[in-house]
């Protein structure tokens, strides 16, 4: 499957990647660097393969100069010497990739994905009492797990507590909406500013620092 949707808002752009056909079906259409194809080849599991594959075929979409992706110490995904800023997601079914002239993140979770059985981990005592009251209960901390994790990734922040240091402001979970989140790690809170999407059964939710 190609690249099924780009969306552009000012300096930054997301990108969607259906993920249907076989790994060796997608190495055919990937041009991977020697440490990259090193990479792939220690991946056992045929899902993880698909995704590292289809993230690529994404980053082939980008302008010239922008598309060679690489790893800082802490994992962290990095175009360096691009003057961009990269953040990488996947589900089973979709990849996404966000770049910026800032930092961004993204987050993809399936659907069907339950995350129920954990929201007392990353949820606070204040988020499990409004997300309960909510019509669509595991949607919304559904989505409330990809929030964090995009605040988390845009922040770059080590030791961050998901319950303690990222708040999420009520939402109702429709497409193309707007979600508010407090970072509430260190000094003064920050306030980031969230897209929601919902692409092919997955949501996506992905946002970019001061946007």
């Amino acid at each position: 499957m190609p690249l099924i949707k780009t969306i552009s808002i000012g300096n930054s752009s997301a990108l969607f990647w259906l993920i249907t056909e076989s790994a060796d079906d997608l190495l055919k259409g990937t041009v991977l660097s020697h440490d990259e194809l090193i990479r792939y080849k220690g991946f056992s599991n045929d899902r993880r393969k698909k995704e590292f594959l289809a993230v690529r075929h994404l980053l082939q979409n980008l302008p010239a100069g922008a598309c060679g992706l690489s790893y800082d110490p802490s994992g962290k995904p990095e175009l360096k010497g691009s003057g961009f800023f990269v953040s990488v997601s996947h589900s089973p079914s979709l990849a996404a990739l966000v770049v910026s002239d800032k930092p961004c993140g993204v987050d993809v979770e399936e659907l069907t994905r339950n995350t129920e059985r954990i929201s007392e981990r990353f949820l606070s005592k204040e988020e499990l009492e409004w997300t309960s009251a909510m019509k669509e209960v595991r949607l919304v901390r559904l989505v409330c797990w990809c929030v964090k994790e995009a605040v988390y990734k845009l922040m770059g922040a080590a030791e961050v507590d998901f319950a303690r240091h990222i708040k999420v402001l009520p939402f109702t979970p429709v497409p193309d909406f707007g979600i508010k989140a407090l970072f509430l790690k260190g000094g003064s809170p920050v306030s980031v500013k969230l897209r929601i999407d919902f692409v092919e059964n997955n949501a996506v939710v992905w946002g970019v620092v001061n946007d």
